[in-house]
This record gives C-alpha cells, structure tokens and sequence, in this order.
C-alpha cells in the first residue's frame, strides 16, 4: 500500500486538488446553533477560501510568513501554542501573545493587541528589536527602559523615566509590566492604554519618589505612551536561589556560543569579589584557572552558568560561597553574602574517554576540528605527535622525543616505526603509545588538537602519567565491505565531493577498474575506459559487485578480496579469457572508480510485467547464491523477490479488465500471470525457510513454511521444513504432524524418513526426561 502511495505521489496524483469533505453539524453538539449568526463568518470565511484557493494554485507570494498566511486565513486568534514549549518566551502564550511578542521589522507600523483580545492595551511597533535577539524579559531580569506619556488627543507629556527596573518587583504598573514583556532588546514602541488596562491603577507607569506628577488628569483618559527597551540583562535564578547570575555582558555570537563548560573543564577567566553586606573588597580584579572537578573549590565555581566571553554579577549566599565560618584572611566575615563580578575566558573541556570510564584516560580538548565526522577501526589516521612523561601528577612534564608525523591504523594492534620508536623512548614498548591513541583518536574531529593523560592502568610503563598529545591531519578510510562477512575490505583512496546518493541493487553502474593478485601484483583483469555493469547481475567478481552498493558517484576505492570472492573455485564467476590459471586463488586487490550510475528501478515505479520480470531474477539471484552457501545473502534475495511480486489486487484488476473486454486470450495470459507469481512467492518461501534453518533462524523458519502452505497446503517441502524447524523448537507433537504429512506427500524421500528417525529419537529422549523428573513422587 505504501509503494502505491509513494506511486501515486510521483506520477503526480496527488497534486490534484483534494475532495472537500463536509463535515456533519451534530458533530459540534455542544455548540448552541440558535445563538450563531452566519453573518458575522461570512467575511473571514471568505478570506480563508481565498487563502486556501491560492495555496492550492500555488500563488502564494515567496515572502509570506506563517503569520501572514494564517491572519489571511482568518486563524490570527486563539490559537494555542502551549503545547508547542520549547521556543523562548513561546511556552504557556496563546498565538496572539506569541505573536506581539516578536515582532519583526516588517511589521514597523503594526498595531496588535497585548490584552487577550479585549483592545484596551495595544502596541504599534515603531523599530524592531535586534534580528538575532528572541528574548523577552522575565521575572527578575533587568530591564533599562526610556519612556514619556500622554494624553490621548494630542496633550503634553506628563510622564517621562529613563532608568533600570527589574521585572516583577512591583515597581512597573500592571499594564506597563505586560507591554514591557512584549518586547525584545533594541525595540520602540508606541502602547495606548484604556482605563479597562489600568483597572484602577495610578496614571503614572513607574511608582518613584520625586517623580511626575498626573494630578489634574481624569481617571478616564486615554493615554499614549513612547516605549524603548534600550537594554536587557537576564538573572538566571540558579541552585534554588542560593545564585544569583546577572548578565552584564553577553558571550558574542558565534561558533560554539552556545556551549558551558563541561563537568570537568578547566576553566579560565577572571574575578572580583565584595562582601554584599558592607561593599568590603576582599580580592580584586585578577585572573582565576580552575578545575570544575576540584571538589576543594567553593561550590559557586561548579553552578554558575557562563559561555565564553559573557560577563556576570553574582549573588551569592553562604552556602556557595564561605560559608558560616567565613574567609578571617580575606576580610570575609561568617555567613556573608557575596557579589562576584565575573569574566569568562574560555575553557579545555576535559573528558573521561576511557574503556571503564575510571579516569585512566582524560581527553584535554586543545583546539576544535572540523566537521562531524570521526575516524573508526582500522581507518588510516595521520597525526602529528609528541609525548610527555611525569614520574607524578603534580611533577613537572618531561618532553621524550620532539613532535612526530605518524601514521596509524586504529585498532591494528601494530604501530609503523616512528610511533614504535617514540613509545619505546618514554619508556612504554613498543605498543604503549599505540594504545592511548586507539582510546583518543576515534573521539577526535579532523585537524583537531587534543592532550590525553594516561595513567599507568593504561599504557603501563614507570610513569604516573603520560600525556599524549596529538594533531589528526587526516584519515583514510578503511572499513569492510557489507555483506561479504569482513571477508573484502576497501579502502578510500579518493572521497567524492558533495555527493551522498549511491548505488541500489539492479542500478546501471559505469565503473573503470584493474585487479591484481595480491602476492604476486599480476594485473588479472582491467578496464581502462567505463564500462557500464548492472549490480547484481554477476558481470564483475563479487568484490567488486558488493562494494558498488557503498560508492558514491566520483569514488576511488581499493578493495582486498579472498579468492572467494573473487576467481576462486566456487565464486560463480567466468574468468577471462587468458586468465592465469596459478592465480585462480589467490587473494586479490581491485582499484575501482564509480565513474557514474542510475539508479534500478523501485518495486513501487514498476509496471505489472516489470515486477513480474524483477521478483524471478532475484529468485534466480537467491538461487545462486544459497549454491554458493552464502545463506545470509540468498534469504535477502528471496526476499527481494517476494517484496517485488505483484499485489494480488492488481492482478485481479488485470484479469477482471481483460474478461471484462471480452479478450479470452488476455483474461488467460493474465491468470498465467498470476500463477506464474504465486509460485515463484511460494519457491522463495521454501527457499527462505532453508536459509533460516541454515542460520538457526528455526521460528522465523517455521513462520515462512507456514505461509508457503497457506498457498500450497499440501507443499511436501514446506511441510518437511516446518517439521525441521519444529523439531529443533522441540515442539515434537507439531513436528510429527508435519514430517507425517510430508511423508504422505512424498514417500520416497529420504529427507523425510531421516527427520522421522531424529524424531522418535528426540521423543525417546523426552519420555527419559520426564520419567527421571516424575519418577520419584509415585511409588
């Protein structure tokens, strides 16, 4: 059904206009029809056909936002967004409010309610805030406002402040408090405020001593206020109140802007500290390195919350900082709050990358890489190395040999000769080295610089630690071919460029090659120039076959093969003419480029005679290759095939089409059709269940014969293999049901009588099992 939909889609079916399906009245049955006037919907209603004809046109202007598309659908209102979370200042806000909260700078001009809807706060925006800024302020977060008001109608202003407030204090009246939260840093607006907003309040927006005075105005006035958020500085409340984090200075924007320091980074910055009570400045402004795992710390230096370059002013109470007892040398009195003025630098994360996760080896982030990408076992890594050696942790390093370019295959167990060298030159043989880089470097990206401190648990040796410091260059990679059993492996010699499609079974490859024995290097066979294969079909050794699955278009690969996959005996391929007879098994290599390909057909996009044609020439691949006794491989096959058979129902179209024409002769060929496709379905189920024996799969095995039987109930192989699969459950009663019957359908099969002899075998076993468990309780 799902490829006929994905059909569907391509041939463009469902570009076409969908069916309007009404919708019953008494569905809404709690909705009181007799209070509805239609009238009142008649001009949304039409602005929403006029929207969704136009989207269906594909009329829509390029531009248009969500929030334009849906106001033109008459959908701007009670939208609700809770449910959405996630988006700063977005959880909790129904769609109006979300939406006069971020106002953009195509909106300059408009005017948007900020009271739920009852138009006694409105908002015109004079000049968005800054594009990259989504926050809106907060509880407690300070706010540096510059603001005036008046009397609607063109009155002086009688209300003027420029100063710093903090949300949710009280100082700001209700309405102001609301609007303020409506904006981002950098914004000005214009808010005319009803009485109902006030909700009789004072007419003045800030409570202040010696501020403006609004005797003389009624309590009715309309006033219009000038808003400017000029600043916002965010307070994080952190550790249940115990700190409090001020930004000052936000961390520039980006690569990385978003990162804190890890649980054991080292950290850089640097502080000032004052006693909050007295304003005592018991350190000055200094640099601070510190280690966010130093449990001898204050605890304040483990939950403050900063990224690189931000600056903060901290609060912090006693129990983060020296507690009750105080700090007598720094001036610090007991139980005393104090203020830090805080600077962050940046940070070397540090990471526990080893085996046990026990501290023998931490990953000392020096300088990031690039990309996402890590190299794997048995990737060729080049890197350039020095190492380091302490006789303890607190000593000083002692550099063993000047920095190195080496070379390295992860996991190999084996090191080329300038690696062996340096590891046997601080002291830790020949492998010592060898094994903190295979911990390191599957963790490191592409040009990355990174120090991992290794104790003795982990590279043996005298030392108390060495530190291994490495660059990785590059890497090469080196992997195993899928489904070969790790028996050929490729290397990458050239990466395709911006390029991720790759070849299906049954694409058109165009491919240029040259193979040679391994041994000797004798070219065995070539193509200089593209030559063009189908994957699968067996036009090249089955090395090379495999790989084209893993290539992308432009891709240089060196494959290294056993002659089973090759030229051997049994490999199922036609040598060349003059191929060397003394090299027919030997080990191969295959330098192989993708030059290009197009991709095999889709069960889905095929016509009825094409997936006919598909499932009997993966039957016959199946076939093969269970000859060859690659089990895992032909189960695939076969169930390639039965994926690429017709569906029943359009092979009943097809023969009720063709009686329904009057054409005998297409109504016979289209029944053999059928025929001809549940049997090559009920074949490959056989065939799978002999896989699925082969590999111990014995329910999945028994699961496949039954639904052979559903088509042919009476199939002798189908039964015989579910009694195998039955009898190696040990469910003898089934087993002995199904091996009788295949028994009656092909009595001379010696296949069947050696499976009934294993049976009575395997039920004489069981009545000695149960007679040894139940032989003791009777007497």
């Amino acid at each position: 059904a799902w490829e006929r939909q994905r059909g569907a889609w391509h041939s463009g079916a469902w570009h076409s206009r969908p069916a309007v399906v009404p919708m019953p009245l008494d569905n809404f049955s709690k909705v009181d029809f007799s209070k509805i006037d239609p009238s009142e919907y008649e001009e949304e209603g039409a602005a929403a056909k006029a929207m969704q004809e136009r989207m269906l046109d594909g009329d829509l202007p390029e531009h248009m936002g969500m929030e334009e598309m849906m106001a033109g659908m008459g959908m701007g209102g009670g939208m609700g967004m809770g449910g959405m979370g996630g988006g700063a200042g977005l959880e909790g806000r129904d769609w109006d409010e979300y939406r006069v909260a971020s106002m953009e700078p195509g909106d300059v001009g408009l005017t948007l309610d900020c009271s739920g809807g009852k138009g006694a706060l409105t908002k015109t925006l004079r000049r968005a805030g800054a594009r990259d800024d989504f926050e809106n302020p907060s509880d407690r977060w300070e706010a540096v406002l510059r603001l005036s008001g008046a009397v609607a109608g063109g009155g002086a202003p009688f209300d003027s402040f420029e100063g710093c407030v903090t949300m949710g204090e009280g100082r700001l009246s209700a309405w102001l408090d609301k609007a303020v939260r409506t904006m981002k840093r950098g914004e000005a607006s214009a808010f005319t405020v009803l009485p109902a907003a006030r909700d009789g309040e004072a007419l003045l927006s800030v409570r202040r001593e010696g501020g403006p005075s609004a005797e003389g105005l009624p309590a009715e006035a309309v006033l219009e206020y000038e808003v400017e958020l000029r600043e916002l500085r965010e307070v994080q409340v952190l550790c249940d109140g115990l700190l409090l984090q001020k930004t000052l200075v936000r961390a520039p924007k980006g690569p990385g802007s978003w990162e804190l320091p890890g649980e054991r980074a080292e950290v850089r910055c640097s502080w000032r500290g004052e006693v909050e009570a007295t304003g005592f400045v018991f350190r000055g402004e200094a640099p601070f390195r510190y280690s966010r795992a130093d449990a001898s710390l204050l605890r304040v230096w483990r939950e403050l919350k900063m990224k690189r370059g931000e600056v903060a002013e901290l609060k912090v109470a006693p129990e983060l900082a020296y507690g009750p007892g105080g700090e007598p040398e720094l001036g610090v009195p007991p139980g005393a709050s104090l203020l830090l003025r805080v600077a962050m630098g940046d940070w070397n994360d540090v990471e526990d990358v080893s085996p046990g996760r026990d501290g023998s080896a931490l990953k000392v982030v020096e300088s990031r890489g690039e990309g996402w990408q890590r190299p794997m076992q048995r990737y060729v890594c080049t890197l350039s190395l020095e190492v380091e050696v302490r006789a303890c942790a607190e000593s000083a390093p002692e550099k063993v040999a000047p920095e190195a370019e080496v070379t390295m295959a992860l996991g190999g167990g084996s090191v080329e000769a300038p690696l062996e060298e340096v590891s046997r030159l601080a002291g830790l043989g020949a492998w010592g080295v060898g094994a903190a880089l295979d911990v390191l470097l599957p963790t490191m990206q592409r040009r990355e610089r990174a120090v991992l401190r290794c104790s003795q648990a982990l590279v043996g040796g005298p030392h108390e630690r060495v530190d291994v410091r490495a660059t990785l260059s590059s890497w090469v990679r080196v992997e195993p071919v899928p489904h070969t059993a790790e028996a050929a492996v490729r290397t990458v010699l050239v990466e395709a460029e911006q390029e991720h499609e790759r070849p299906n079974e049954d694409a058109r490859c165009e491919i240029t090659f040259a193979v040679r024995a391994a041994g000797s290097g004798a070219l065995l066979e070539e193509a200089t120039e593209p030559v063009s294969v189908v994957q699968g079909d067996g036009a090249v050794i089955r090395a090379i076959d495999a790989a084209l699955l893993e290539m992308k278009r432009g891709e240089v690969a060196l494959l290294r093969a056993p002659a089973a996959w090759c030229y051997g005996e049994g490999s199922g391929y036609t040598r060349p003419a003059g191929f060397p007879a003394d090299e027919a098994e030997a080990e191969v290599e295959a330098e192989v480029r993708l030059v290009g390909f197009e991709r095999g057909k889709e069960a889905w996009a095929m016509s009825l005679a094409e997936r006919l044609a598909s499932q009997l020439k993966k039957k016959e691949q199946g076939n093969a290759l269970f000859r060859r006794g690659e089990f895992e491989r032909a189960l695939r096959r076969y169930e390639a095939s039965n994926s690429r058979a017709p569906e029943a129902a359009d092979l009943a179209k097809a023969i009720e089409a063709a009686s329904c024409g009057g054409d005998e002769e297409a109504a016979s060929a289209a029944n053999e059709r059928k025929a001809a496709a549940e049997q090559v379905r009920l074949a490959c189920l056989v065939n799978m269940a002999a896989c699925q024996l082969r590999l111990g799969e014995h329910g999945a095995a028994a699961k496949s014969c039954s639904a052979a039987l559903d088509i042919a109930p009476g199939s002798a192989k189908a039964l015989f293999r579910r009694g195998q699969a039955r009898l190696a459950l040990a469910e003898l009663s089934g087993a002995k049901e199904d091996l009788l019957a295949a028994a009656k359908a092909d009595p001379k099969s010696r296949e069947v009588r050696a499976a009934l002899t294993q049976l009575k075998a395997a039920q004489g076993r069981a009545r000695e099992e149960e007679r040894g468990a139940f032989g003791g309780i009777f007497t």
